[in-house]
């Protein structure tokens, strides 16, 4: 944007040595300056404008219309900003401060209204954007900038069907614009003005538009007889598609709504359809009957060829979205899945039973990496069971009193019931020296405060559940999907070995959801069991931390 209003001012206001302060302190026409807070500083480090701030957009703007509210907040990063010195003389000539600070006092971004699209911004809205969620004034860029070629192409095809026309262009361009044979009355009478500089906005726009077209309806309308004489509008194609609806939509640009017309397609043996498809037998019959290149081959047989050609192509692109879909739908099912779990943390629910549920699960899974209920005694291994012990006390520190002798001479479901007792157990004793901590010191320092109780439904501990458990998930849902990004890019290899890649697949993804759902289970538990609770106080002497 700065660089932007320097050009501006040079060019428009016709400052010729405008510039911004940062880059020539010397200028006489300082458009950009130094921001006020940053002026006297000299140990710069740390002290841009960084970070989000709000902007209040004007109504009547542009940028009004692409982000669709008054007040937006995007990123900045800078320490200059617009001389307000300069700004009667910017909108005099044609610029508009389109977005302020909320107390006016910072120009964050501008537009010039007489010009099809410009707008230029403070701050950067690259930070912002993402490709699923791309940034309004980016999207509002392609799209004026699609527009406009849309329009180059439209007013191109439009007029195709003009007496003695030769139109060159892709079989996609225009797409939506008729060939009116005679050629099109409203984008002449629009070419007609624009050519004498009469826009929009200009005085009597209307009366003169209607006097154009008048006078273009004229020369379409004798033309258009012509053209039929003629014998219509003649489509020449110089290749066959490999899809069979975009050849009839080339097709249909003649002869429309019953006026005269022909089409007709020029090949090349090299054509990728022909050159894929049977295109070197037909090359050797060539060369065998001595056939010379410039002769023209019209055969029933090539044409039923090129259809069967194109056939195989659809099939096989139908099969290539099919199996695409079927890939996508195994990741929606657990992205449903998934998603409602997050929901139910987002919303603000008692996560209490759930984490006493996840606490019984971490337990016996950890039971059964070691030990089955099957087993006696006398089966266990010393080593797994020293390992055992190592991942509880590793999992939940409280339970660091319980020892090899605990466990050694019980069966499964004893040892099971016991564990998940203590855990339970030493669960509640956290959630009570938490709680104990905080209201001590909130009494401490403030009498009147309200004071938690234990196992509340709204407590600070089911706050705290809801946060750890969030990360965590959160954490564990993206390195899901790169795991699950990795398997879909080697998946294909599956079928040198006589597997259906889909099957593996399926097989595959639903072990690495299961996966990721123990890993959710296990840091939850280990994050709750470690977790400490600190708590600030602010005063005018300062911030005052506490820790648990």
């Amino acid at each position: 944007m700065q660089l932007s209003i320097v050009e501006f001012a040079r060019d428009v206001i016709g400052y010729k040595d405008a510039h911004s302060m940062e880059l020539n302190p010397d200028t006489t026409h300082p458009v950009i300056h130094i921001m006020e807070d940053q002026i006297g500083i000299e140990d710069i480090g740390g002290t841009l404008r960084l970070g989000s701030y709000p902007c209040v957009l004007k109504e009547d703007s542009l940028a009004y219309r692409l982000y669709g509210t008054k007040e937006i907040h995007e990123r900045h990063r800078h320490r200059y900003e617009v001389n307000n010195d300069y700004r009667e003389v910017l909108e005099a000539n044609g610029m508009s401060l389109c977005g302020l600070s909320p107390d006016s006092r910072i120009v964050e971004m501008v537009e010039i209204p007489s010009h099809p699209w410009f707008i230029a911004t403070q701050a950067h809205p690259e930070l912002k954007s993402r490709p699923n969620r791309p940034h309004p004034l980016f999207k509002g860029f392609v799209e004026a900038a699609l527009a406009k070629q849309h329009e180059k192409e439209a007013y191109i095809i439009a007029q195709a069907g003009r007496v003695g026309a030769v139109t060159i262009a892709t079989n996609m361009a225009g797409r939506g614009t008729d060939i009116l044979l005679g050629g099109n009355a409203e984008f002449l009478a629009k070419e007609e003005l624009e050519t004498k500089g009469i826009l929009p906005d200009s005085p009597d726009y209307e009366k003169l538009k209607d006097e154009a077209l008048k006078n273009a309806r004229a020369i379409t309308e004798e033309e258009h007889a012509k053209v039929i004489e003629l014998g219509g509008l003649h489509v020449i194609g110089t290749e066959r598609h490999e899809s069979r609806r975009i050849d009839n939509q080339l097709r249909g640009r003649a002869a429309r709504q019953g006026d005269p017309g022909s089409t007709r397609f020029f090949l090349s043996l090299e054509d990728n359809l022909m050159r894929i498809f049977g295109g070197d037998k037909i090359t050797g019959l060539m060369n065998m009957l001595n056939v010379e290149e410039d002769m023209a081959i019209e055969s029933s047989l090539i044409t039923r060829q090129i259809q069967s050609a194109q056939k195989k192509v659809e099939t096989y692109h139908f099969d290539i979205r099919k199996s695409v879909l079927q890939y996508d739908d195994v990741m929606n099912i657990q992205r449903e899945k998934f998603y409602a779990q997050r929901r139910k943390v987002l919303e603000g629910k008692d996560l209490r039973s759930d984490i006493e549920y996840m606490i019984d699960k971490e337990i016996d899974r950890l039971l059964k990496s070691y030990i089955t209920p099957e087993m006696n005694p006398e089966e266990y291994i010393q080593e797994d069971l020293e390992t055992l012990i190592k991942e509880l006390h590793s999992t939940i520190p409280q339970l660091s009193y319980i020892t090899l002798n605990d466990i050694k001479s019980y069966r499964f479901a004893r040892i099971y019931d016991s564990l998940k007792e203590a855990a339970q157990k030493a669960y509640k004793e956290h959630e009570e020296e938490i709680i104990g901590f905080y209201n001590s010191i909130s009494e401490q320092y403030d009498p009147s405060f309200e004071k938690q109780e234990l196992f509340a439904e709204n407590n600070i501990m089911r706050s705290l559940e809801r946060d750890i458990l969030l990360r965590v998930v959160d954490n564990q849902w993206i390195d899901h999907l790169h795991n699950i990004d990795m398997l879909k890019d080697g998946i294909g290899l599956r079928a040198y070995g006589q597997k259906d890649p889909l099957i593996e697949y399926k097989k595959e993804a639903y072990d690495l959801f299961n996966k990721m759902m123990f890993e959710i289970q296990s840091n939850t538990v280990k994050y709750l069991f470690r977790a400490k609770f600190g708590i600030q106080f602010v005063s005018d002497e300062g911030i005052e931390t506490i820790e648990q």
